[in-house]
């Protein structure tokens, strides 16, 4: 039997993951809850009635037949009348009990619907408890108003209506009493896998049921499962017997030892666990081959996924979560180590499935630690846990980088999906549209079930980004460019699709990922800000109570670990949700969190530590904050009090120099609709970066080239705002080591002022403003400053300036 249960778990995961999964829970289930057995009921009926066993067993208690199970019940209504057998049976099944484990665990399997034979409610209260939604039939009157397609069938109906099944006469009339319960039974069945768990195998009810759908499904008939926790093992004989029925027998005494033979609520679980818990192959830990199969197995499906979250790690380490408890999901990795410090002893293959399962860990953060030595050496941790920095090279390139990647790719597939990405990356929508297009049809073809995914999602994205950018482009940026650029996408182009459609036509053993389900939800976040406002809430009780944080408090460290596994997972497997707002809202939030928890650390008495962020945590900054939110960030948070160690601080120096150069290569000239749309992509980041410059940035020949976009770029509408302008020359000056590097370009700008002064209107309108906070600030930073090339320009402008506005000239000339 031991070697066969492996085989029938895979039939019943199949069902599982097919959502075409029954129980069928019979009354054995609620006697845990404390509800007495029918064996129980049927007995006092006969005793009340003076009705007389044929059988008594060796311990002395009445053995009826199957015919007396139902006879015994219609005698007693004959003789005792309607209301004392209504009575009765009320007093036996009517009183409410609470839900047990065994309710709880059935729940964790989510079945697609639950039969049952008992009248109580606990498959209700525990489903309630769960928050899982079922239609509750318990009468034929209840079908048409069904609030949802997946039900909790009260096969003999219960005691709201007092239309339930028990004695004789209710069996003979059950198909013309309950007719569409019985319809909807025998569909259930025909079309489901159903598991019995609470019966004997000896129930009428089973012999009948099983009778019913044969009769309409011959052949087709899908061999239900049945658990066993009789007290007594099966021999081989009955299984095949009940195997030649039909009926495919779990038998709980083989997975418990004989001193639990009475202990049914370990017997049902142990039953459910092997039926359920693709983690419980029967000795798989035993060799180095067995786990490497058992680990090889979960994670092969996975080889074009190159991220992985915790969570799904949990998920897929647990069987998709369906039983375990999430906590303990780590602790079979230890199997692992045994396997890789035992790895002389696999074939060739398996040590590259052994390595195929580690890397698919280590790429996604998660390290097994032990002494070894070898391939990965120090990368092996006995007690598994999450990295916390960013460490990908895709986050932080540069966009000379991409430029080079875009013409370097292949056609194969792997190549097809990150050139689309790349092209998006840049702002070349249209043409990431067109690979992705072009890709999905190809995947499906050679069943790429996870870059077709990932192509769909993207595609969705993307044209949901493009809207964004048509309506803003439409609102704000007509007025300064007309008709120029027409309307720059088409309705039709950014033709809207159903996330819920993404998943039709991927085979069901990919559906059940959780990642897969989590991108296909319209706010597909809306967890991740559920435990940020857990573990905020932590912190700010710390706060408020000015209680010292100690190193490792929880909620301070998962804040950023869970947005490190959130970013992690969108670059590394090219999902566009870079540029999407709820990402941005979601990483500004964590990284405020987590900095609020750094900085008060920082500002105790007894703390005496820097507070220090890394290049990618400010590219993090630069790239997920609007203009003026990053300006306040940066005021409070930034300055004097988060550094860059100056590893980081060169990342940074050389990240600014390089887009400030892609700026000037990519978009000198006019523009054509392709780069003008390039442009406002990339508009915020540069802004941002700039920003961000001016409190860090310490090097003269990188703040003259800062400098160089602000006044030297020719684009009207991406120019800095002049109180920023303005700001940022302070502080440049402030923190340059020759601070008159900045006067040329304060020269400049009020030389191009007097350059459009030609239409008198524009100098009272214009003038006044940008040039007279100019020449106050050169007043202000350089008293002593005279300069020629403006009294030139004054000579020529003089009869077109107003009084007050030659006198604020006058002052530096």
């Amino acid at each position: 039997m031991k070697n066969g249960f492996n085989e029938v778990r895979d039939v019943a995961l199949e069902y599982y993951k097919q959502r075409r999964l029954a129980l069928f829970v019979g009354a054995g289930v609620s006697s845990l809850s404390g509800y007495p057995l029918w064996s129980k009921i049927i007995v006092q009926m006969a005793d009340r009635i003076h009705y007389d066993a044929k059988i008594i067993d060796k311990e002395g208690k009445k053995v009826f037949s199957s015919d007396e199970y139902l006879r015994i019940p219609q005698m007693y209504y004959d003789q005792r009348g309607k209301g004392d057998y209504l009575s009765f049976v009320h007093s036996q099944l009517g009183e409410k009990k609470e839900i047990v484990e065994i309710h709880r665990l059935l729940m964790r399997l989510r079945p697609n619907h639950i039969l049952t034979t008992n009248y109580d409610t606990l498959l209700e209260q525990a489903a309630n408890e769960a928050g899982l939604e079922y239609a509750v039939i318990n009468a034929d009157s209840r079908v048409a108003t069904a609030s949802t397609n997946k039900y909790i069938l009260k096969v003999h109906g219960d005691f709201e209506t007092d239309n339930f099944v028990l004695k004789e006469k209710d069996y003979l009339e059950y198909e013309s009493n309950f007719k569409l319960i019985d319809n909807i039974l025998k569909s259930i069945i025909a079309t489901h896998l159903v598991v019995f768990i609470g019966y004997s195998l000896n129930d009428y009810n089973i012999k009948l049921i099983l009778n019913w759908v044969k009769q309409v499904q011959k052949e087709t008939f899908i061999n239900p499962i049945f658990i066993h926790t009789g007290a007594t093992p099966l021999t081989k004989t009955e299984i095949d017997y009940y195997s030649k029925m039909n009926l495919i027998v779990v038998d709980s005494n083989q997975l418990v030892s004989s001193e639990d033979a009475e202990n049914y609520k370990k017997k049902y679980r142990s039953a459910i666990e092997v039926l359920f818990d693709p983690a419980s192959d029967i000795n798989w830990q035993e060799t180095p081959t067995k786990i490497v199969d058992h680990f090889y197995k979960m994670f092969s499906p996975l080889s074009d996924v190159n991220y992985l979250c915790d969570k799904d790690i949990k998920e897929i380490v647990l069987g998709l979560q369906i039983l375990k408890e999430s906590k303990n999901s780590y602790l079979d990795l230890k199997y692992l180590v045994e396997a890789y410090t035992k790895r002389s002893k696999l074939s060739l293959r398996r040590k590259g499935e052994l390595e195929f399962c580690l890397k698919r860990l280590f790429n996604s953060g998660t390290y097994i630690k032990c002494k070894s030595s070898g391939t990965y050496g120090d990368a092996l941790y006995h007690k598994t846990h999450r990295g916390t920095d960013i460490d990908r090279t895709i986050f932080d390139v540069s966009y000379q980088c991409i430029l080079k990647r875009i013409d370097s790719y292949s056609e194969c597939i792997e190549d097809s999906y990150n050139k689309a990405y790349d092209l998006f990356l840049i702002g070349r929508y249209d043409d990431a549209m067109d690979v992705y297009l072009h890709l999905i049809p190809e995947c499906y073809v050679q069943r790429r079930w996870f870059i077709y995914f990932f192509s769909q999602i993207n595609l969705y994205y993307i044209r949901q980004t493009i809207s964004q950018l048509n309506e803003y482009y439409n609102k704000e940026m007509k007025k300064s460019f007309g008709n120029k650029y027409g309307k720059l996408w088409s309705d039709e182009r950014i033709e809207r699709m159903k996330l819920s459609h993404l998943v039709t036509d991927i085979p069901v053993e990919i559906k059940e990922y959780g990642f897969l389900k989590r991108l296909t939800d319209v706010n597909c976040y809306k967890d991740s800000y559920v435990l940020l406002c857990r573990d905020s809430f932590k912190i700010d009780t710390r706060i408020a109570k000015g209680e010292c944080f100690p190193d490792d408090l929880e909620g301070c460290i998962s804040i950023k670990t869970k947005m490190l596994d959130t970013v992690n997972f969108t670059y590394d497997n090219r999902i566009v949700f870079s540029r999407h707002l709820e990402h941005k809202n979601y990483i500004k939030l964590s990284l405020r969190e987590h900095y609020k928890y750094l900085l008060y650390k920082s500002n105790l008495p007894s703390s005496k530590k820097s507070v220090y962020i890394s290049f990618q945590e400010l590219l993090l900054i630069i790239r997920s904050f609007g203009s003026k939110e990053l300006d306040a960030f940066l005021k409070f948070e930034v300055e004097n009090k988060l550094k860059l160690k100056s590893s980081d601080l060169n990342k940074y120096y050389s990240y600014l120099s390089d887009l400030i150069d892609y700026f000037f290569e990519q978009f000198s000239g006019d523009l054509n609709r392709d780069k003008f749309i390039e442009l406002i992509v990339l508009k915020n980041e540069i802004d941002n970066a700039l920003l961000v410059a001016s409190y860090y940035v310490t090097d003269d020949e990188l703040i003259k080239k800062c400098l160089d976009y602000i006044y030297g770029n020719d684009k009207e509408f991406i120019r800095t705002d002049l109180s920023n302008c303005i700001n940022m020359l302070e502080m440049f000056m402030n923190n340059a080591e020759n601070r008159n590097l900045i006067i040329p370009y304060i020269e400049d700008a009020i030389i191009s002022e007097f350059q459009l002064c030609d239409d008198k209107s524009l100098i009272v309108q214009s003038a006044k403003t940008v040039i007279g906070a100019y020449v106050s600030k050169m007043a202000e930073w350089f008293p002593n400053y005279k300069n020629k090339r403006i009294e030139e320009c004054l000579a020529i402008y003089k009869g077109s300036l107003s009084d007050e506005l030659y006198s604020y000239i006058s002052k530096i000339i």
